[in-house]
């Protein structure tokens, strides 16, 4: 919907910078529009109108060529009065080699000799060869032989022209010119020759080739209009006019261009250039008849941002059915739209006032008096199409604000409407008008916003859904409900990168009513339809596990039905690995395997009994820290305490918990914390009767501190080759714990035999 105006190029012109257009991301401006260029009727679909950045590379290679190519090869259907195919005849022109021309040429001068093999079924060969076009022959072959000095070899590189060449190509085909019966081999020899100029930077020859070749035919009438190739060489002649400095005479072939030879309107719009308002007046005064002065106020006025009422204005005077007087209204209208749709509540507001301009100053005044305009154009009923007048009238009174008046015109305007795409038009300003009347917050207006997903509009235009999102996320915000402002905008996904207690709290407040509406329900499920109430109660009993309030956690997790507690996992958090894998298989016995509530159940056990048990608590207190160990972002039990795990945040430990994350509003927070199972292990190492539990604990403490390291801002990483960093004394004093107490044990050996790290540390 973002289409606006003719002009591929009216974000690429010469006197315009890129960088208006490219904005500072891919995303471009963050807005909404709704007047579809399907409005303007199919007798200008093929209008090039003004595209979103992202579409004009795909647009000027797919359209502006293959469109060139298209239309000169409808031509050349024309002269062989449809008895060649338009892809036989695309064959012979672009792709068969010089080569193979030449032996065409033989073939059509010798009756027995045949058609060359790859053209032995090709309709516009036979056609040539039956009816003996040689001289039609003789052009492709010339014309095969001037394209490898007049196409650049690269997008991006500008070719090294063979000038010497190029010339000796000139005055042949100037002699073939000559030669030449039919106008339009005669045309067609003047655009080779004139382009082989232009391209070469001999552009006063350039123009004197144009001025002597072109009066000795007559262009050839095509369909009522003249060839398009004469276009062509027109618009190598303004290119050799404005080369030269010639811009008012340029210009002004230009905009002939841009008028009578769609092929060519988008290179046209962008050559065309004028430096002041001398030069404007010195081009107006070269028009030879309204509609060409109103061409160039419809190329003005089309510029990217600019305000083109003035010139709606004169093309109205000057001539008010003209198609650009409508293709420029639908242009300002959606330019106004990224002003001020969703002004109050648009969440990238911001955004695009600091990276767009948006809102423009003018705006506010602006559509005042565009909506004036609108009505005055309705009211002396001059143009073509009154009703598409008499709708925007409509929608720039909603624009404004004004959504009584803009309800009454719709109500009137709906009465005359026949065409359908504008039928379809009103439908969706009706919606957009809706989506603004919902300025309170209860279940009628929630209902409401409900009937409007269920619209068959509601998809097809991309930005109804994003509209009715931000609307009823400023009502969210605006009335305390932090949950279902959060899920007018993001997924149950984004919540878990980052679980908000406020959030799961508002959702969960919706989900203990007894009859929730139907957005509500919405709401509460996920992007496969699952209702999410137990996973809310999982994520906010995640959050206190988080913070070990362990009780607390349970507490909520018991709101979950327990046959459904391993739908959300099951860990092994008491497994003991030397070396750490975080994705590795692992045998999945269910003797030590625990779902979230069972873990917590054993957890609350074991701190009980650590208390209990005096004589016995060294075992608690390792199994609660190997517990925590495995369930941090470095244990392979992560996902007993997380939902995410993101491999690059080892590379920021020391950033934080929290860290940005694709679309994720708060980000990722991953489980960093390993004090706390320090804190248990140097218990159960202190506490322990057993040397060699004594030295599990041990080396468990000695991973968590290696850990601690990495995170502190002492830390500098190897300057290569995955070396092994050096321990300073502060961060190794479980490995000399482990080094001078526990050397005897058998688990040191075990260690000193598998673990690489602590081995470079006691061998040393």
């Amino acid at each position: 919907m973002a289409l606006l105006f003719i002009g591929l190029l009216a974000v690429l012109p010469v006197q315009q910078p890129l960088a208006d257009a490219c904005g500072p991301s891919t995303q471009g401006f963050k807005g909404y529009s709704f007047l579809s260029p399907g409005s303007l009727g199919p007798e200008i679909q093929d209008y090039p109108v003004l595209l979103r950045f992202q579409d004009i590379y795909q647009f000027y290679i797919d359209s502006t060529v293959i469109r060139q190519k298209e239309g000169n090869i409808s031509e050349w259907v024309s002269r062989t009065c449809e008895d060649a195919y338009p892809a036989d005849i695309h064959r012979v022109v672009y792709k068969v080699s010089v080569e193979t021309l030449e032996l065409l040429r033989t073939s059509i001068l010798s009756k027995n000799m045949p058609l060359p093999y790859e053209l032995t079924n090709n309709t516009f060969a036979k056609y040539l060869k039956r009816h003996r076009c040689v001289q039609t022959v003789d052009y492709l072959i010339f014309a095969k032989r001037c394209e490898p000095h007049v196409i650049a070899q690269g997008a991006w590189e500008e070719k090294k022209r063979d000038v010497p060449a190029m010339e000796a190509l000139i005055e042949e085909g100037v002699d073939l010119f000559k030669k030449a019966d039919s106008d339009n081999i005669r045309l067609r020899y003047a655009y080779q020759v004139v382009r082989l100029a232009h391209y070469a930077k001999l552009y006063d020859r350039a123009i004197e080739l144009y001025d002597y070749l072109l009066p000795k035919l007559d262009v050839p009438i095509i369909e009522g209009k003249k060839s398009l190739i004469y276009y062509w060489v027109l618009g190598h002649k303004a290119g050799a006019l404005r080369a030269l400095g010639e811009n008012v005479e340029a210009s002004y072939l230009y905009s002939l261009i841009f008028q009578q030879c769609p092929t060519r309107r988008a290179s046209a719009y962008q050559s065309f250039f004028l430096k002041n308002d001398e030069e404007w007046t010195q081009c107006l005064l070269r028009c030879q008849s309204d509609e060409e002065r109103a061409t160039l106020y419809a190329i003005r006025g089309s510029a990217t941002d600019s305000k083109a009422l003035e010139e709606m204005k004169m093309i109205y005077e000057l001539d008010p059915r003209n198609e650009y007087l409508e293709v420029l209204l639908v242009k300002e209208i959606q330019e106004l739209e990224k002003d001020l749709l969703g002004l109050d509540f648009n969440n990238n507001r911001l955004y695009n006032k600091r990276y767009y301009g948006r809102p423009r100053a003018f705006a506010g005044n602006y559509v005042i008096e565009l909506q004036k305009f609108a009505r005055l154009v309705r009211e002396e009923e001059k143009v073509a199409r009154l009703d598409l007048w008499f709708l925007a009238e409509g929608y720039l009174e909603l624009l404004a604000g004004d959504y009584y008046a803009a309800g009454k015109t719709f109500e009137t305007v709906k009465d005359i409407l026949t065409n359908k795409a504008l039928k379809e038009q009103l439908q969706v300003f009706m919606l957009v008008q809706q989506i603004y009347a919902l300025d309170v917050l209860n279940d009628s207006i929630e209902q409401m916003g409900y009937k409007i997903r269920r619209n068959k509009l509601f998809s097809k235009y991309k930005d109804l859904p994003d509209l009715l999102r931000d609307k009823f996320t400023a009502l969210y915000e605006e009335n305390g409900h932090p949950g279902k402002a959060f899920r007018s905008q993001y997924t149950f996904r984004d919540l878990r990168m980052n679980p908000q207690d406020e959030v799961i709290k508002d959702l969960l407040q919706v989900a203990k009513k007894p009859s929730p509406n139907n957005l509500e329900l919405l709401l509460l499920k996920d992007e496969q339809g699952n209702t999410m109430n137990s996973a809310l109660w999982d994520m906010w009993s995640l959050l206190l596990f988080q913070d070990y309030q362990l009780e607390a956690a349970l507490s909520l997790y018991n709101n979950i039905p327990n046959a459904d507690w391993d739908q959300f996992g099951t860990f092994h958090p008491f497994r003991v690995k030397i070396n750490d894998c975080i994705n590795c298989l692992e045998e999945r016995d269910t003797l030590d395997q625990y779902n979230r509530g069972e873990l917590l159940e054993t957890l609350i056990d074991l701190e009980y009994k650590a208390k209990a048990e005096f004589d016995n608590n060294a075992i608690y207190y390792y199994r609660i820290g190997v517990a925590l160990y495995n369930c941090s972002y470095f244990g392979r039990s992560w996902k007993a305490m997380d939902y995410f795990r993101s491999g690059a945040t080892w590379n920021n430990l020391r950033k934080g918990d929290v860290q940005p994350y694709g679309k994720a509003p708060f980000g990722n927070k991953e489980v960093l914390n390993v004090n706390r199972a320090l804190g248990y292990l140097e218990l159960a190492r202190t506490n322990a009767k057993n040397p060699e539990l004594a030295a599990r604990a041990t080396f468990m403490a000695a991973k968590c501190e290696r850990l601690l390291y990495y995170m502190s801002d002492t830390y500098q990483p190897p300057p290569c080759c995955n070396q092994i960093p050096a321990l300073p004394e502060d961060f190794s004093v479980y490995y000399r714990h482990l080094k001078k107490d526990y050397a005897e044990t058998r688990f040191y050996q075990e260690v000193l035999k598998e673990c690489q790290y602590f081995r470079a540390y006691a061998l040393k």
